[in-house]
């Protein structure tokens, strides 16, 4: 059975109120039972409110750390774009607006056992693998031509350099403790994999298995990157997202141009990248060789430019 999300839009008219609802409910109701109540209610959850009145005594009284609020503000200039937990209307394209429900509404109010259901489950997994296990593990991928995955001494999957294939069993149960490995696949266990599983691309299955196993603490990148093969993310909700971050590395893009975007955190680019770089699918690049530019970037880029025509008029008394 669903969970009950209670959810409350206050100081709209009745017309952006019922486009508002009618965006969550398609977007939300799949995994949530929606409760549209009123502002006092002590099981209010997320509140979608007009900007105007975000700092009245009333709205004051009920905020809390876990209330999700939403201010709602029109200007037509940034319309549809979410800036400071601001959302600005009028709303002609949802899609900011639906991503920030995503990451923001179901990512934080479904529990496990939901965002298993959304497909068929790969996994049961309690605890993940540090980033540090599995930089160290995969840096020896490329020692022999065939090679186990091995968790606490089972072999999880196998890697086939020679045909690039990748093949993974189902319901791999990480313990706290557990313990990753490589070793030199013998012929027995490549038969048992290639008949027992099914088979993906090697940098697809290596970065789908960093996907879902990495913990929640990755490296920092700061950079700018450029994807060399895209990945397919099955089994996870967050697949919209994460076909949208590709599409911005394929061009190449700074991980800060993205997170401005797409309002997303830098954790989850920084889990994204991470998985990319352990399934050696991307690469740093130069600045200048990026396409999409962080706001700050491109005035930090501007600036040199700026102060040449700045001197150029002083010499010539312009």
């Amino acid at each position: 059975m669903n969970n009950t999300l209670y959810i409350s839009v206050f100081g709209l008219n009745l017309n952006v109120i019922n486009e508002i609802k009618s965006i969550i409910s398609k977007k939300l109701s799949e995994f949530f039972t929606i409760n549209w109540t009123h502002i006092a209610d002590s099981k209010l959850q997320v509140l979608l409110i007009n900007e105007d009145f975000i700092d009245l005594p009333n709205i004051t009284k009920i905020k809390h750390d876990d209330l999700i609020i939403l201010k709602l503000k029109k200007n037509e200039l940034n319309a549809n774009e979410i800036k400071q937990d601001t959302l600005f209307l009028p709303l002609t394209n949802t899609n900011h607006f639906e991503d920030w429900l995503e990451h923001n509404v179901l990512l934080r109010f479904s529990n496990t056992q939901q965002v298993r259901t959304l497909s068929q489950p790969i996994t049961d997994v309690d605890y993940k693998l540090s980033h540090l296990q599995i930089a160290d593990t995969f840096s020896q991928i490329e020692n022999h031509q065939r090679l186990l995955l091995v968790l606490d001494n089972k072999p999880i999957a196998l890697i086939d350099n020679l045909s690039n294939e990748f093949w993974v069993k189902q319901n791999i149960q990480i313990m706290q403790k557990s313990e990753l490995s490589l070793i030199p696949a013998d012929i027995n266990s490549v038969v048992s994999f290639k008949y027992s599983s099914k088979s993906c691309n090697l940098q697809q299955g290596l970065w789908q298995f960093v996907w879902d196993y990495v913990g929640y603490e990755t490296p920092v990148f700061t950079k700018h990157y450029k994807l060399l093969h895209w990945p397919q993310p099955i089994n996870c909700v967050e697949r919209k997202s994460l076909l949208k971050i590709s599409a911005f590395f394929m061009e190449g893009s700074s991980t800060q141009y993205i997170s401005e975007q797409m309002h997303l955190n830098h954790n989850f680019i920084n889990r994204y990248l991470f998985a990319c770089h352990s399934a050696n699918i991307i690469i740093e690049i130069p600045a200048m060789a990026t396409v999409f530019h962080s706001q700050q970037n491109a005035i930090e880029a501007s600036k040199p430019l700026q102060n040449f025509f700045r001197s150029l008029r002083k010499k010539l008394g312009i």
